[in-house]
Order: structure tokens, then C-alpha cells, then sequence
């Protein structure tokens, strides 16, 4: 993220006024790890490889602690290996899915 705020505070990007963080409305840098990730988990399944995304939405303060983040970052972990044939579809997938017209707004 600093990297971010140091570049867009730099004489041919200060007109833009993105030096500061609350400047942005989606940072760059979520879009930019959003994109990495996707790239990561295609490759790893093109690889022959199984893949997961884990994001903490139980116990975070104690993961945070233990990776030494602060309070204010964000975080997941990509987990790759070996499949071994035992996957369980999730039970999500049970749901109703949203019908393409349900799904998609064309503008007028």
C-alpha cells in the first residue's frame, strides 16, 4: 500500500490527490492482489494442481497477531497442492442459481 501512496504522491501523479489512503475509493492495491490471486489459482489448476482460497473471518485478531500484521491490513492465504481425489462439492452449490437475465443489467 505505501508503495501506492509514495508513487501517486510523486510530482507527475500529485495532481491526481492520491498521496493519502482515504483518497481511495477501492484502492488499486486490492484490485491489484484480487487480479494476482485469480492469475495464481488458474495457473496452479492448469498445472494439474489443486488450489484454495482461505480468508479469516473467524479468530482474525489471533492470526493477525500471529503473522505480525497490524489492525488495518488485510490478508488471505492461497493454499496449492497435490489433489487426492476426495473432493466434496461444496453445499453451497445446492443453492438456486440466478438466471442469466437475473444476473445481467444491460444500460438503455
Amino acid at each position: 500500500m505505501s508503495a501506492y501512496l509514495e508513487r501517486y504522491g510523486e510530482p507527475d501523479k500529485a495532481a491526481s490527490g492520491l498521496a493519502e489512503r482515504d483518497a481511495w475509493p477501492v484502492p488499486y492495491w486490492h484490485g491489484d492482489a484480487a487480479m494476482a490471486t485469480m492469475a495464481l489459482l488458474l495457473l496452479v489448476e492448469e498445472a494439474g494442481l489443486a488450489a484454495g482460497l482461505w480468508g479469516a473471518f473467524r479468530n482474525v485478531e489471533a492470526v493477525r497477531r500471529w503473522a505480525g500484521l497490524g489492525d488495518d491490513e488485510l490478508f488471505a492465504t492461497v493454499f496449492v497442492g497435490r489433489p487426492d481425489g476426495r473432493d466434496r462439492p461444496s453445499a453451497s452449490l445446492a443453492r438456486p442459481v440466478p438466471t442469466r437475465a437475473e444476473r445481467v443489467r444491460r444500460a438503455p
